[in-house]
């Protein structure tokens, strides 16, 4: 357990948690209210063709993340699609996109492509528990003269704190673990702007060959998921107590 928490501090100091933390955010606070919303509109039957855009959202988890990887890294490169739209709208031919070597930007793309991924699978997790609330809650409620928004917030939110809860669990844990999708868009660079956990492990374990280290920080990521876990069941208990 020393070695574990002079690893933890030595991961604190180098600012590769932090970066961890952005992604939880992201995930947390991105992936699961945007689904969220989405399938909320879905449900309101107010989006058209709503079998194709839940099939448009949903396209990327059918993709490999290795070439949704490759393909954004290319994307976002210097001479890439992105700084070429970036070009055309601000008629500057020579704009050069250095967003990936900003140490305060580098995150932007990586959270962007997070949310354009994972947004997918929440949608369809929240769908399918909107359909399965008793619609005569909803019509007992419109009938004594509820908003829109009071059912929203008395009625359908309620109805899905379990499922919040197995979504924030979710985005948490694969947030720690997430390699594949990061590693191939940045390799945790440049410059260590994009290193995250899991990548550092990967290098120690497998680049430098050092597998004390390595488990250890698999152990500090398993720690760290642990504790979110409970601080979101925490969360929860003081909301429902609120609620009562």
């Amino acid at each position: 357990m020393d070695r574990v928490g002079k690893l933890y501090k030595n991961i604190q100091r180098s600012g590769f948690l932090v970066l961890n933390f952005i992604v939880i955010f992201v995930s947390v606070f991105g992936q699961i209210p945007l689904g969220f919303g989405l399938a909320y509109l879905i449900y309101r039957k107010s989006v058209k063709g709503s079998g194709f855009f839940q099939a448009m959202v949903f396209l990327p988890m059918v993709i490999s993340t290795i070439i949704i990887g490759i393909l954004w890294s290319k994307m976002f490169s210097p001479i890439g699609v992105v700084p070429r739209i970036i070009q055309a709208i601000t008629n500057n031919p020579n704009y050069s996109m250095t967003i990936m070597n900003s140490k305060q930007l580098a995150m932007i793309p990586i959270g962007f492509v997070l949310l354009w991924v994972y947004t997918g699978t929440y949608l369809i997790i929240f769908l399918a528990n909107l359909q399965n609330i008793d619609p005569n809650i909803i019509e007992a409620a419109q009938i004594d003269g509820a908003t829109d928004g009071q059912i929203f917030i008395k009625i359908i939110v309620p109805q899905l704190y379990g499922v919040i809860v197995l979504t924030s669990i979710l985005a948490i844990s694969g947030s720690l673990r997430s390699f594949d999708l990061l590693f191939t868009m940045t390799g945790g660079g440049p410059a260590y702007y994009t290193n995250l956990l899991a990548i550092y492990m990967y290098n120690y374990s497998f680049i430098h060959y050092n597998y004390g280290v390595g488990s250890a920080i698999s152990t500090v990521m398993v720690i760290l998921s642990i504790v979110l876990v409970i601080l979101v069941r925490f969360v929860r208990r003081k909301v429902e107590t609120m609620g009562a």
